[in-house]
């Protein structure tokens, strides 16, 4: 009784990347996350920069706590906004908002203070407690 039933056939998938994004149904602008992303990669060069976001333990940061390093850096990356090539979407936001842009980042890259402090080498290390 199938046989008598014959079903629809679909368009084919596009063949090449252009075609592809012409299905694509909405491009959303960039968000702060994503603005925060390419400024924190224009910095991070920075050996400065990046020893504001070296440490996992508060006795290790630079300023001795890692939210005062979280700040600094945040400071850092709203200065280089406001420079050549400027961002004033970034360059408008509080330290905070950055702050809180940074750590999602940092977590798109599996860098933050908590998992690299849960790591040996490459190896997670799950809390004790």
């Amino acid at each position: 009784m199938s046989d008598s039933i014959s079903k629809g056939r679909p368009s084919p998938l596009p063949a090449t990347v252009a075609d592809l994004m012409a299905h694509r149904n909405k491009i959303a602008p960039p968000n702060l996350n994503d603005n925060v992303e390419r400024l924190y990669l224009e910095l991070y060069p920075s050996v400065d920069f990046q020893r504001l976001l070296d440490a996992v333990y508060s006795e290790d940061a630079k300023e001795g706590s890692l939210y005062a390093d979280d700040l600094l850096a945040a400071k850092m990356l709203r200065e280089h906004a406001e420079g050549p090539g400027n961002d004033p979407y970034v360059s408008g936001k509080k330290l905070a908002t950055i702050v809180r842009a940074l750590h999602t980042v940092l977590a798109r890259y599996d860098l933050t203070r908590k998992a690299r402090a849960q790591k040996v080498g490459s190896v997670s290390v799950p809390d004790a407690a």
